[in-house]
């Protein structure tokens, strides 16, 4: 049984912290309890170390255990962190977010939660969810990679997306490369994980991110319906 929860806030609870953020002041709330940020790197429209654009966009996060909602957010994949802006006269101020403090946020309908909630492991910072079962719970890490090169007198800082799938099962959450790495989590689902592998090859290669979750939804599914062992 999956052991941590997600926030499930309807909208009487939304309209309540947002009231109450416009009448204390969210920059006199715990929201803005972080450090400084400070870009080292030139960002363009398409070369930037965040996560979908480089500008702030509207989004949601729970900080400190309170909600708040629709505060600019960007998620800087390089350094793998959370940063905001103060409202008002303040807006030039860009802070981080307190990665301990920080249990979830959305942004661009992708909904991340902070990775030490989920299982054993030696990672850190966030992931996003692509799948929560009863049994098992899908992630994707994201992150960026940069590359420097020179040209003329400047060094170009070049960042390249890229992604690791991440799985949760019995309390402990591994790295998903390859059909082995699932079977070896999972060993008494070995010849389903084969038969799909082979089965949906196709989806692998087009759609990963559908390939892995078509997978673990089906293999949760047969868990909880009892069926542990291969056939």
């Amino acid at each position: 049984m999956i052991q941590f929860a997600f926030s499930q806030t309807n909208n009487s609870d939304q309209a309540y912290y947002t009231a109450f953020d416009s009448i204390v002041g969210q920059v006199n709330s715990s929201l803005f309890n972080g450090k400084r940020y400070v870009d080292k790197y030139r960002s363009t429209d398409d070369n930037h170390r965040f996560f979908w654009k480089s500008k702030f966009i509207k989004g949601d996060v729970t900080y400190y255990q309170q909600p708040f909602f629709n505060i600019d957010l960007k998620y800087d994949l390089f350094e793998d962190v959370l940063i905001t802006k103060l409202p008002g006269e303040k807006n030039f101020f860009n802070m981080v977010f307190t990665t301990e403090h920080l249990k979830q946020f959305n942004i661009q309908g992708h909904h991340f939660i902070n990775i030490t909630s989920v299982g054993e492991t030696s990672f850190k910072g966030f992931a996003e969810i692509l799948y929560k079962g009863t049994e098992i719970v899908l992630l994707k890490k994201w992150f960026k990679d940069k590359s420097d090169r020179i040209v003329g007198q400047s060094v170009v800082h070049k960042f390249d997306v890229n992604f690791i799938f991440l799985v949760s099962f019995n309390g402990k959450l591994d790295v998903i490369n390859s059909k082995s790495d699932l079977k070896k989590l999972i060993p008494d689902k070995s010849n389903e994980i084969n038969s799909f592998y082979k089965e949906q090859k196709s989806v692998l290669k087009s759609d990963p991110d559908s390939f892995m979750k078509q997978l673990i939804i089906q293999l949760d599914n047969n868990i909880i319906n009892g069926s542990n062992k291969d056939l």
